[in-house]
């Protein structure tokens, strides 16, 4: 592994010094050898020899200095290399690389907002349980921690908030839908939908699905792999972030809830009291809007769900923060400047 360019600092100085010495003694040498008086006139001064004698001393007197101060830079240079590499692999596989891959995690459960993908701490627990968390400069451990504690906040509100979210829709739709009429739609839509494929010419053993939110794929029939058959519908979800981004996020999925979908309004369960048709909505009179409205408006009374909206933001600037600098440690390791600012 080549040096830093850092570690050339201290061969520089040396270079440095040498010179300005060097020319320090050479001014010393020149004013020694200015003529005090002239012979001619009847002024004494330097002779030739002693001028020779001087500038002898000068040129035997530089490499005594040049090899005492590159000796205490090569000295320096050795401490500094020694610093900066003794350990530092392990710092950098105990340390910086589990928390690095545990705070990229992190970001990602904070952006999905979701029960399925929980905040996790326990590399950062497996790391102060070793004594190695210790070994971190203060100042980063305490942006370490900060981040984590703000992070495990954020991501105790989400499950809150989940079951806010399914006792609300739960009630809402239990009043606006049953498991017959459920059944009978899901029937009906299949059908459709069966409809649909074999109108199209031809053969494929394919079935393709496109997404670009979340949400639940077709059910496909591949009893006959040559000819898979749509078997059920799907349709988009409506999440958590769909909550937050709310009434924005109606655009999205308008597009996306079809008359063969349903609209799901749990992330993970199916029942007939968390999703919803387009038919539903059209039976009360309702379009998505006016559906979602006095569940949002319910919602943002919910300390939990203000939380989210308050302190998310905040959240993944220090989570993102905290990733880059852990990428930067996992690259170089041990910096000088920790030995100075370090308490």
């Amino acid at each position: 592994m080549s040096a830093p360019a850092g570690a050339l600092a201290p061969i520089v100085l040396v270079w440095y010094l040498v010179v300005s010495m060097s020319r320090r003694q050479q001014a010393r040498a020149k004013k020694k050898q200015e003529p005090q008086s002239k012979l001619a006139n009847g002024k004494t001064g330097t002779t030739a020899s002693d001028r020779l004698r001087s500038l002898a001393r000068t040129v035997n007197a530089l490499p005594k200095i040049a090899k005492a101060l590159l000796a205490t830079g090569l000295s320096l240079l050795a401490l500094y290399l020694t610093y900066m590499y003794a350990g530092a692999d392990d710092l950098r596989t105990k340390v910086y690389q589990p928390l690095y891959s545990e705070v990229a995690g992190i970001e990602e459960s904070l952006q999905a907002n979701s029960t399925e993908k929980p905040v996790v701490n326990s590399s950062l627990q497996s790391v102060k349980r070793s004594g190695d968390f210790g070994r971190m400069p203060r100042e980063l451990q305490n942006r370490i921690e900060e981040a984590y504690t703000r992070a495990e906040s954020i991501g105790s509100d989400v499950p809150l908030v989940t079951e806010q979210i399914q006792r609300l829709v739960s009630a809402r739709l239990t009043h606006l839908r049953t498991e017959e009429g459920d059944h009978t739609w899901h029937r009906n839509a299949t059908k459709r939908l069966e409809e649909e494929q074999a109108s199209r010419p031809g053969i494929s053993p394919m079935v393709t699905f496109t997404f670009n939110h979340a949400g639940r794929s077709r059910g496909v029939d591949i009893r006959d792999p040559k000819n898979p058959k749509v078997s059920s519908p799907g349709g988009p979800t409506w999440v958590i972030n769909d909550w937050i981004g709310y009434p924005d996020s109606i655009t999205a999925i308008d597009s996306l809830f079809t008359e063969n979908d349903f609209l799901y309004l749990d992330e993970v369960r199916d029942e007939w009291y968390y999703r919803l048709t387009r038919e539903d909505l059209r039976r009360q009179g309702f379009d998505l809007r006016q559906f979602l409205e006095p569940l949002h408006a319910v919602l943002l009374e919910n300390l939990h769900f203000q939380n989210l909206l308050k302190n998310e933001p905040q959240t993944l600037r220090l989570i993102k923060a905290a990733k880059e600098e852990l990428a930067d440690r996992v690259r170089t390791p041990k910096r000088i400047r920790d030995l100075i600012i370090d308490d």
